[in-house]
């Protein structure tokens, strides 16, 4: 069954299409460049790290 938003009215056959734009307007946010904001990520980055959260490349 396709996810129906509530407000919108749209749906997504999967929740990707709505993943997709998370990450996209993220990565806009932090494309500004702004340093407070790219303080915030590498802090996130550190912390996520620090909870073996990335599972490391396999070769």
């Amino acid at each position: 069954m396709p996810y129906q938003h509530e407000r919108l009215g749209v749906a997504f056959p999967s929740v990707l299409p709505a993943l997709a734009v998370a990450q996209l307007l993220a990565a806009l946010m932090v494309s500004s460049g702004k340093e407070e904001l790219l303080s915030l990520v590498e802090r996130s980055q550190k912390q996520l790290n620090s909870f073996d959260v990335y599972v490391d490349r396999l070769d």
